[in-house]
């Protein structure tokens, strides 16, 4: 297990070396600053990984102008149960933060991305989808000038996953934020309410 400070001084590096080349805004330190924040509270729980991380499919934002990204894994450090694969497993949880040099921006990457999600699929926004093939589990907030989505495998949903968004929503989630909240093969969902824990799980379907 990585102590605290370990885990502080390969985030600060991670995000040393995304933006070594170029000047950073106040907007771009504060947003750091609250990935930070986040991320040390869930050293505890989770191993960081900042390196060489293939984050699953989550549609075309990756390839937005962003002002800056990031893409993070949490691994847990002990072992937990999936009901989806029926053994103990590490959970892995991928975080990609996208910071844009404003709302106008933000607001073009968003509407890019919602024309192509997941499988490249289009999504109309404040439209629920009961069932929607490929999808995985994921939690986005849409803020003015970011967008920071998590996501994981299918396989790797246990309880914590809902532990897991319950702090994500407590740090990055306001009541102007826009959030999209999807189980593996659906539901998706638009809405902003706080996170509940759901005793639904889906089996056999191995990701």
């Amino acid at each position: 297990m990585k102590t605290k400070l370990g885990f502080g001084i390969l985030l600060l590096a991670a995000m040393g070396i995304s933006t070594a080349f170029k000047p950073t805004t106040q907007e771009e330190e504060d947003l750091k600053a609250k990935v930070e924040k986040f991320i040390a509270s869930q050293s505890a729980n989770y191993e960081l990984k900042t390196l060489n991380i293939d984050v699953p499919d989550i549609g075309s934002i990756d390839k937005t102008e962003f002002e800056w990204h990031e893409d993070y894994l949490f691994k847990s450090n002990e072992k937990v149960y999936s009901e989806f694969v029926d053994r103990d497993i590490y959970q892995r949880i991928y975080m990609s933060v996208y910071k844009y040099e404003g709302e106008k921006q933000k607001t073009i990457a968003f509407e890019a991305w919602k024309e192509c999600y997941i499988g490249c699929e289009k999504i109309r926004e404040g439209r629920d989808y009961r069932k929607f093939d490929g999808a995985l589990p994921m939690y986005a907030a849409i803020n003015e000038d970011y967008i920071i989505v998590l996501s994981m495998k299918c396989s790797s949903e246990t309880d914590g996953w809902y532990d897991f968004k319950k702090a994500f929503y407590d740090e990055f989630v306001t009541y102007k934020t826009q959030v999209i909240d999807a189980d593996c093969e659906g539901p998706i969902k638009w809405k902003n309410d706080p996170v509940e824990k759901t005793n639904k799980r889906k089996k056999g379907r191995k990701r």
